[in-house]
């Protein structure tokens, strides 16, 4: 089993894809489903040490939030998942281990990329909610699940059926600058800019440091 981001297609998902797509919260029961989206080509991924970090990261979570992801199933099978934060939370409750862990870059390699560090984003647009990570299966992409993902988040922002305590205004999401020894079915850590560019989203600023190249891109909800 192999995992990929998920680039996407050109349509807008409709209501009736929506519907169709089995796309539930996270909650306890659905935390290894994530895990073995994200990890299950890596033999021996249930012991990984950032496994690990991202499992006691991922219950934390709950505890804390209570609703930050998104898992999506094909005929039973976890697909992919699609991660959130609010902005004002970001910093206090950190990016999943698998986004900022040193051993990352040691221990989740796919095929010449590697999980390297990334900065926290800067807090702009406070009342926004935040996409850490969208991810889809390789064995399921190419099927409109990464599009039903971002369409099912921002539809559940919209109608305040999610992070329900909020008044989220927008969706903001990192997109690196594809590197040339990336899997060709890659855009780490969240997709591609084309793919956000046909969801609706524009690019709020350009990010350059040592560690990262790309954009924060944004979507208003409402």
């Amino acid at each position: 089993m192999r995992a990929t981001c998920y680039q996407g297609s050109a349509s807008i998902a409709t209501r009736e894809e929506l519907e169709l797509r089995e796309i539930f919260l996270l909650d306890k029961s659905r935390v290894e489903d994530r895990l073995s989206i994200c990890f299950g080509h890596l033999a021996g991924w249930s012991t990984n040490r950032v496994v690990e970090d991202v499992r006691a990261w991922s219950v934390q979570r709950l505890n804390d939030v209570e609703q930050f992801c998104y898992v999506a199933y094909e005929d039973g099978e976890p697909a992919g998942f699609i991660e959130f934060l609010p902005m004002k939370m970001v910093k206090k409750y950190g990016l999943n281990p698998c986004r900022v862990s040193p051993l990352a870059g040691k221990e989740a390699e796919y095929k010449g990329h590697k999980l390297t560090d990334v900065p926290y984003p800067k807090v702009t647009f406070a009342n926004d909610a935040f996409i850490a990570c969208l991810w889809v299966r390789l064995l399921f992409t190419r099927r409109g699940i990464g599009k039903a993902l971002v369409e099912k988040l921002s539809h559940d922002l919209k109608e305040r059926s999610v992070l329900t305590n909020l008044e989220i205004q927008g969706i903001q999401v990192y997109v690196e600058k594809r590197k040339r020894d990336w899997h060709p079915s890659i855009d780490w850590p969240a997709g591609s800019v084309s793919f956000y560019e046909k969801r609706g989203f524009t690019k709020l600023r350009e990010v350059k440091t040592s560690k990262m190249t790309g954009y924060v891109m944004r979507r208003i909800v409402r």
